[in-house]
């Protein structure tokens, strides 16, 4: 059992789509499941016929051959699918991620990893390294790792309060885990197997320290974030996350267009201080990616124009 695959239910942007394959394909994912929530995303054609890629257009008879209706909320969708494609591997490892996320372990090959552990190994968690945006580097080449309460107050202010309860991240802190093919489980999660016993299928962690990460791309910029702004809010949370949200309504309301510019700023960029602070911690990264060879090698026609800063 030492290969592994890679499922996903999508609702991205082409680009987006073409950076989750092209890195997946390039660092030895044996297959890569996509799920399009939307059936008719035109997106879905360019993938059909791929080697190792495997496309499912999610029809309302496909909903419906899971059990489930197919008007029920996303997050219902999406864990049916994710479950769905896990049950279909039969052999190796499978790591159930967003389209926005890439499994990244720079200095080892990952199937050598997996082929390293015990037999007794079910689950592995790989944490979660999040894009953050620093004058003079390339946006897809520098993330920030969670960080301690105390470090988050001295890093990022008054502010910070608002990035406490994800440990210094905007997204999720969690990780998602790789668990190994064939296990009769009870269902999936957005982050991790559920066992019958209502525990989760995780037996070890994967390194930060030996550079093992899940590298997440949250935001695109500050046009995506605004747009989708409107619908966030709408989210209905608790604790910091409705602190956060009563925030941006509130700016919303008012119209404050340079405030909301400036929360996205404090959210999703660093200063050249705060970056030095946080690799003082090893919290900050910079990996050489090599994404626009990568996306070149299976979509010569739409190459990214390399970065210049």
């Amino acid at each position: 059992m030492s290969g592994w695959s890679v499922v996903t239910i999508a609702r991205e942007p082409l680009p987006v789509l073409k950076r989750f394959v092209a890195w997946h394909l390039s660092v030895g994912a044996d297959h890569i499941h996509i799920y399009f929530d939307d059936p008719d995303d035109p997106n879905a054609a360019l993938f059909e016929g791929m080697p190792r890629i495997e496309v499912t257009r999610c029809t309302p008879e496909f909903w419906m051959s899971l059990g489930i209706r197919p008007d029920i909320y996303f997050t219902r969708r999406q864990i049916a699918a994710l479950f769905d494609g896990y049950k279909r591997v039969r052999d190796g490892w499978v790591l159930v991620i967003d389209a926005d996320e890439l499994v990244c372990m720079p200095d080892i090959d990952i199937g050598d990893y997996f082929r390293g552990l015990p037999a007794e190994t079910r689950g592995v968690l790989v944490r979660t390294a999040e894009r953050v945006r620093v004058q003079g580097f390339n946006p897809e080449e520098t993330f920030r790792v969670p960080i301690l309460p105390k470090q988050i107050r001295l890093i990022h202010g008054e502010f910070g309060k608002y990035l406490v309860g994800t440990s210094g991240l905007v997204g999720h802190h969690s990780g998602k885990s790789f668990t190994r093919a064939g296990l009769t489980l009870s269902r999936a999660h957005q982050h991790w197997m559920i066992d019958f016993d209502r525990s989760r299928v995780i037996d070890c962690r994967a390194d930060w320290n030996t550079r093992q990460y899940l590298l997440h791309y949250y935001e695109s910029g500050y046009e995506s974030w605004r747009t989708k702004l409107n619908y966030r809010v709408q989210a209905v949370s608790r604790g910091r996350r409705d602190e956060i949200l009563s925030m941006l309504r509130g700016l919303i309301e008012q119209g404050d267009e340079a405030g909301l510019r400036d929360v996205y700023r404090k959210f999703h960029e660093l200063s050249a201080w705060q970056a030095a602070a946080l690799q003082k911690r090893g919290a900050f990264i910079h990996l050489d990616l090599d994404l626009d060879a990568r996306i070149a090698r299976y979509f010569p026609e739409s190459a990214p124009r390399p970065f210049q800063p």
